[in-house]
């Protein structure tokens, strides 16, 4: 096709007379006449309906492009010019002509003169079209969605310079295209008989132990969950310290002001920080859920708005309280998919762009490496010992169902009655009632002696800066590869 192009479109006026002449003979010996009026035409002005009566022609690069054309779902014409009669479209060799190429899978199309631009046209619409094929809502691609126009979220794929585990890169492009040995899989491809979760079996759901059950909604692998949630709440809040004036930081933590309605009062945002003597007051939410659609609806887009509804009183409030406040919901998918309006927070957020690449790129692989242990987890047996020592191999559970919370429930209770489809709603827990979780001190300017933090290297003595926090822990994750600069 481009061969073609470069001969029609070429500065020598001989080749084009050559081109063109040989384009008529070829529609001659194939007994293919010209274009009717209104008549659509795929090349040039070849009447393409009369397929029947088309003779044997030539190996031509002319037959060779249109065939190519055609297989390519390409149209390839020449643009109209006043003095055109609709059936008699000639080619003046005096002058370049324009010509249209039109993809009509994409239903995009590009006017030239010229053929410096083809090569970029067509490989634009050839990413086109495999991006609308891979965002297809099948079993195996129903998640892919949530990585559209999104490449730091997959930057990792590709970072040559100092490459990813291969165990995080293989987890990931199998979790992502749903290719992990689900029991779910077994039941579907080997025709093994439905085995509910046992987990949640215990406690009365009967739950598809499909990729979405199990890296977001078996109540038994709760704890996991959490220790996901946590890991990239510490991303943020690494981050978050580095803010100019920033002077408290508090995790999971209700807000305590005189005045504050009570049902305000009983929110515990994963993240506020305090700048300024509490002039300004940045508050961050964190949750993952299972990329995919239901029923026509975004998860991730469920869930970024159900947060920020969640917390529109409270910023209401402290805005009214003459405190300047910035909100945002970090949601990022299981599969390390980071959604498109968290970015445009964490821009607004932290400014530095290139800070912000960073973070983003962090989010995605932290997601994927907790998605890992969760997965690496599924199949062992529940310990439903309380007491029992917590080692790498042991999965803690509650005791019973009655020892998660309510609102947790809630969620899982959302994502276990859609677990009869392959693309379930689940949402990622939060991990401000966990109920592992330590007692948090109250909302004050005083803190326990070992919540103070290092400020430039230094403990401060006047607690200039205070960081409280009810997270299970609060040291960086130790597969966490990518730095600051992005150079490293």
């Amino acid at each position: 096709v481009k061969a073609l192009i470069r001969m029609i479109t070429n500065s020598d006026m001989n080749i084009r007379l050559l081109i063109n002449s040989a384009i008529d003979n070829e529609r001659i010996k194939r007994n293919i006449p010209v274009v009717e009026n209104n008549t659509k035409h795929s090349f040039f002005n070849w009447n393409t309906s009369h397929t029947t009566t088309e003779r044997k022609g030539t190996n031509s690069i002319v037959q060779r492009a249109r065939i190519s054309l055609k297989d390519l779902n390409l149209e390839l014409t020449k643009e109209r010019n006043e003095e055109d009669e609709d059936d008699n479209i000639t080619f003046d060799n005096s002058e370049l002509n324009a010509f249209k190429l039109s993809d009509t899978e994409t239903n995009k199309e590009v006017i030239f003169s010229s053929s410096r631009n083809i090569s970029l046209f067509l490989t634009s619409q050839r990413r086109s079209r495999w991006s609308a094929a891979i965002m297809a809502q099948s079993m195996h691609l129903h998640s892919f969605y949530s990585l559209n126009n999104n490449p730091l979220s997959s930057e990792f794929l590709i970072k040559q310079q100092f490459p990813m585990k291969d165990t995080i890169v293989k987890f990931a492009l199998k979790a992502r295209t749903n290719n992990l040995g689900t029991p779910e899989f077994d039941e579907l491809i080997n025709g093994r008989d439905h085995t509910p979760c046992p987990g949640c079996l215990e406690h009365g759901k009967s739950c598809i132990q499909s990729l979405s059950h199990i890296l977001n909604g078996c109540v038994c692998k709760y704890p996991e969950y959490t220790r996901r949630h946590n890991t990239i709440q510490n991303i943020i809040v690494e981050y978050v310290k580095e803010l100019s004036g920033v002077e408290e930081i508090y995790t999971d933590n209700s807000i305590h002001m005189s005045g504050i309605p009570d049902e305000l009062s009983r929110l515990r945002p994963d993240i506020v920080a305090w700048i300024n003597n509490r002039s300004k007051c940045i508050i961050i939410e964190v949750s993952i859920p299972y990329a995919s659609v239901q029923w026509n609806a975004n998860t991730l887009e469920n869930v970024y708005n159900f947060k920020m509804e969640k917390y529109n009183g409270l910023v209401t409030f402290l805005r009214n309280q003459g405190i300047n406040v910035t909100y945002g919901a970090v949601i990022v998918s299981s599969v390390g998919a980071v959604f498109n309006e968290t970015i445009k927070d964490i821009n607004r957020i932290f400014i530095d762009r290139r800070k912000c690449k960073t973070i983003i790129k962090r989010l995605a692989i932290n997601s994927i490496i907790g998605s890992i242990n969760v997965w690496n987890h599924y199949s062992r047996p529940p310990n439903n010992s309380v007491n029992s020592t917590n080692t790498a191999n042991s999965v803690i559970t509650p005791n019973s169902i009655e020892d998660i919370p309510e609102d947790i429930l809630e969620s899982l209770d959302a994502i276990n009655s859609s677990d009869q489809s392959q693309s379930c709603l689940a949402t990622e827990t939060d991990t401000d009632q966990h109920p592992d979780s330590p007692t948090v001190p109250s909302y004050d300017n005083e803190a326990p002696g070992d919540a103070l933090i290092a400020c430039n290297n230094n403990v401060p003595n006047n607690k200039e800066f205070i960081y409280v926090s009810a997270s299970d822990s609060d040291e960086p994750v130790e597969d966490d590869s990518l730095s600051d600069d992005d150079e490293q």
